[in-house]
């Protein structure tokens, strides 16, 4: 479906024909903000960036297009970039020690490395991305085809609201919740993948550790 289509389909729920009292521009921006939101919450669309270092330890995403959404992976020459938490990080680079391959943490909108790569050292970073908004009536979600009903659901949950139909709009509130995960709560950029999970050992898993 394309805009046009999504909005034809919100319409014939609502009792307003003459669009006299939900307006298509208020439809228009519930349809993006579902848009928007289930990019975000579902991660299908995903994006390859190729480039090359600037000679500094650090790649600036906060300008790429489309938006970066969750870092997935980052290639650096032949290597891959290890992402680590800030005391790992410290841990290395305040010592002056050289780890066998390269590190990586997002901080400020960029991607900081250690150690620093040579200049025009090539990188491919893959990642999910927010779309543009839909603007005119002929644009196709890039979402997968079966989502689009779940545009037109919001929607008509805001527009029922609007009109005062709350109960008629918790019906097609929980059509378009369900089988979502939660919505990220902003930090999901500060966290790129791949995420290691490791052991650590407790107080019972030393040699001399006794059961009472």
């Amino acid at each position: 479906m394309n805009l046009g289509d999504i909005q034809r389909r919100v319409y014939s729920h609502l009792r307003d024909a003459g669009k006299t009292f939900v307006l298509e521009e208020e439809v228009e921006d519930w349809i993006n903000d579902a848009y928007i939101d289930l990019a975000a919450r579902l991660r299908h669309l995903e994006m390859e960036k190729s480039d090359v270092t600037d000679g500094t330890n650090a790649i600036n995403f906060e300008a790429f297009s489309p938006e970066v959404m969750e870092i997935q992976k980052l290639r650096l020459g032949t290597d891959t970039v290890e992402f680590v938490n800030t005391a790992v990080w410290d841990l290395w680079s305040d010592d002056g020690m050289v780890p066998d391959h390269t590190l990586g943490r997002v901080f400020d909108l960029k991607i900081q490395l250690y150690p620093t790569p040579a200049n025009a050292t090539a990188y491919k970073l893959r990642y999910a991305y927010l779309p543009s908004i839909l603007i005119d009536l002929g644009d196709i979600p890039e979402l997968p085809t079966h989502l689009h009903t779940k545009l037109v659901d919001y929607a008509i949950w805001k527009a029922k609201l609007k009109l005062g139909e709350v109960e008629e709009a918790q019906g097609f509130f929980f059509e378009y919740e369900r089988s979502l995960p939660a919505p990220p709560v902003g930090k999901i950029r500060l966290r790129p993948h791949p995420i290691r999970v490791t052991f650590e050992a407790g107080p019972y898993d030393t040699v001399d550790a006794r059961h009472i």
